[in-house]
């Protein structure tokens, strides 16, 4: 959100002065209606495209795992956007009917005509920031680290039962898990050894934290279940030793912690 303030101050600061150095802050009734209607079809062509390019991201991000949608729908980026835009529009409609054919009274719309352009350009500008956090969103190693945040101490022991085998569906680490198996069948080893990374360091992070040994059992046991699954699929491209090697590590970290 911050991000898109200094967006907006900074183009309006540079606009502003750049009609006033140019002697620009005057605009007839016939160019005040040409630059709001091209502004509309504008903005209201270019939202459209921005929401169909993002469902097709969505789209291709979720064939991984259905869980990831969640990261989508929680990041502000589309809906900063989507109401920037729809907001931008429904100003330059409105102002576009309140034009009437006396130059008098156009002199006292003219602050809002400027702020109108000033309100397009933001949203023309945001989009650049926009896409690229869009395209940061794409790589299984962003959602990865997104999906980081969700696994807690709180949230495993939740997702998991006494003997650590119950996956529900809020389970922070499933969806971490269906990406990992995506990207065995895709051949990127990278993106898997990333998250094997994430789920130990996470793990042993709340095992150092969490002083009551049942919990520690469990969550140990939870963690390990998932492990076991994506094991069968990773033995197959040779990862299963380093699966292994974290199944280890895992287990070393609750006994040394007990």
């Amino acid at each position: 959100m911050t991000i898109y303030l200094i967006i907006f101050v900074m183009v309006t600061l540079v606009s502003y002065l750049f009609f006033y150095h140019f002697k620009l802050l005057y605009t007839d009734i016939d160019s005040a209606r040409y630059i709001l209607s091209s502004l509309i079809e504008s903005e209201a062509t270019i939202l459209a495209i921005v929401i169909t390019l993002s469902l097709v991201a969505v789209q291709l991000a979720a064939s991984s795992s259905p869980r990831v949608i969640d990261i989508f729908k929680r990041t502000p980026d589309l809906w900063v956007l989507i109401v920037v835009y729809i907001f931008a529009i429904a100003y330059c409609v409105t102002l576009l009917k309140l034009i009437v054919d006396t130059q008098s009274r156009i002199s006292d719309l003219e602050s809002y005509i400027l702020f109108a352009y000033y309100i397009s350009m933001f949203a023309f500008i945001a989009l650049i920031h926009y896409m690229w956090n869009i395209l940061d969103l794409m790589k299984p190693s962003v959602v990865i680290g997104k999906l980081t945040g969700r696994i807690t101490e709180k949230s495993i022991l939740a997702a998991a039962s006494a003997d650590g085998k119950l996956i529900e569906k809020d389970d922070p680490i499933q969806p971490i898990i269906d990406i990992m198996n995506a990207s065995l069948m895709k051949y990127d080893y990278g993106t898997f050894r990333e998250g094997l990374r994430v789920i130990r360091d996470s793990t042993i992070g709340i095992l150092d934290e969490n002083q009551d040994k049942t919990e520690k059992e469990r969550i140990v046991k939870h963690v390990l279940y998932h492990l076991e699954t994506v094991k069968r699929l990773a033995a197959e491209s040779n990862e299963g030793m380093l699966v292994d090697e974290v199944m280890v590590d895992i287990k070393r970290s609750i006994i040394n912690r007990y």
